[in-house]
């Protein structure tokens, strides 16, 4: 191993990790799985090669009675003694996504929708063989066993080029092996949120046709969808029950912890908000931190949020550092706001607004102003 290219984190990170799983064999024995999987669907490998860059790596852990889980996360910012970082010498490459309204709103144009997930889309491309010794982690399942040298051979989240990578592959599949399904095609190029397809068709029939087209070209490359989830029986009925997801939208960050998110019922094909009880912290920084966390992509809350931002931009004017009290002017009303919050779990959103391919559609917008503000609407007049 040359110690010059191990990143200064790595010994720090593996001794805090040990630690970790030490106190924790509930979290030990999911780390020890997940390395395994890893392992064993050869996306890593044993290797006795150096390596030129070493990755730390460690868990996000959601701990739970019933279905605790884990990711491990590899972080390639870590500086290695000569204070450069495998991002530092990446290109992240060109924006090919998306942004996550855009999927939203064509989401809300088709009348029968399902969403699904490509599985470990990222693990599932492999990297060119001569860049493997970029990729180098160290891992040993017991403190008592050898410390092992690993490289990762797919592309690997934590690498500032792993977005850009995986969808460029998804975008060649589109444009190679789509041309006697176009369906599809679209269905991957606007349609889809990084691993996310969100999609479907006018007619039920066409739907059905959609999912096993989606099926039938990814599989051709490998590559399996899981998480199903659709307002349509026929769709769910045609994936096994562990295939299928539950009713939060798969692009929702649904990996994170959220506190404020936007979810899609598909039972009664309507959006909704998961508000949580907040804990009240009367400070400026505690008012921008919950108004960051209001997952919003589609507007629908923006008379709140509005708000939320209105009772921030007196605080500014109030003066206060960051961690003071609110002024008494400011405090009672963000109070209330904040208790009132969980109240937006009554709202519920149709999904569908009622069009279909070819029908004459017309865009009403409006907007207007005061003096804490201004705002525009766009609605579709079908």
């Amino acid at each position: 191993m040359r110690s010059s290219t191990v990143p200064v984190q790595s010994r720090l990170n593996g001794e805090y990790l040990e630690k970790r799983l030490s106190s924790d064999h509930r979290l030990r024995d999911l780390y020890i799985k997940f390395m395994s999987e890893y392992c064993s669907l050869g996306h890593m490998s044993p290797t006795s090669n150096p390596g030129s860059y070493y990755i730390p790596h460690h868990a996000v852990y959601k701990p739970s009675e019933t279905g605790p889980k884990i990711r491990v996360v590899f972080d390639a910012s870590a500086r290695a003694f000569s204070g450069v970082s495998l991002n530092n010498c990446l290109l992240p490459g060109p924006k090919l996504q998306h942004d996550v309204v855009d999927v939203l709103l064509l989401f809300q144009l088709l009348r029968y929708v399902f969403t699904t997930d490509i599985c470990k889309m990222y693990r599932q491309i492999l990297i060119a063989p001569e860049h493997h010794k970029y990729q180098h982690i160290l891992w040993c399942a017991s403190p008592h066993d050898k410390l092992q040298e690993y490289q990762l051979n797919t592309v690997t989240y934590g690498v500032n080029c792993a977005p850009y990578l995986a969808i460029r592959v998804l975008q060649h599949i589109a444009d190679s092996d789509c041309t006697e399904f176009p369906s599809v095609r679209k269905a991957f190029l606007f349609h889809t949120y990084v691993d996310d397809i969100c999609v479907g068709a006018d007619s039920e029939e066409a739907a059905l046709e959609l999912q096993f087209a989606l099926i039938a070209v990814l599989g051709r490359a490998e590559l399996e969808l899981k998480k199903w989830s659709s307002n349509t029986h026929s769709i769910l009925n045609n994936v096994p029950p562990e295939d299928r997801a539950n009713d939060a939208l798969p692009f929702d960050e649904g990996d994170g912890v959220k506190v404020l998110s936007l979810r899609w019922s598909p039972h009664d094909d309507a959006f909704t908000y998961g508000f949580q009880s907040e804990k009240l912290v009367a400070t400026k920084r505690g008012m921008l931190s919950l108004i960051a966390r209001i997952f919003d992509p589609l507007g629908l809350l923006s008379p709140v949020v509005f708000m939320a931002k209105h009772f921030m931009k007196l605080v500014w004017r109030a003066n206060v550092t960051w961690d003071e009290p609110l002024p008494p002017s400011v405090s009672d009303v963000w109070h209330q706001f904040v208790t009132e919050l969980p109240e937006l779990r009554k709202l519920c959103i149709p999904r569908f607004v009622h069009t279909r391919f070819g029908m004459r559609v017309v865009l009403c917008d409006f907007c207007d102003a005061s003096e804490r503000g201004y705002a525009a609407v766009f609605c579709i007049r079908s």
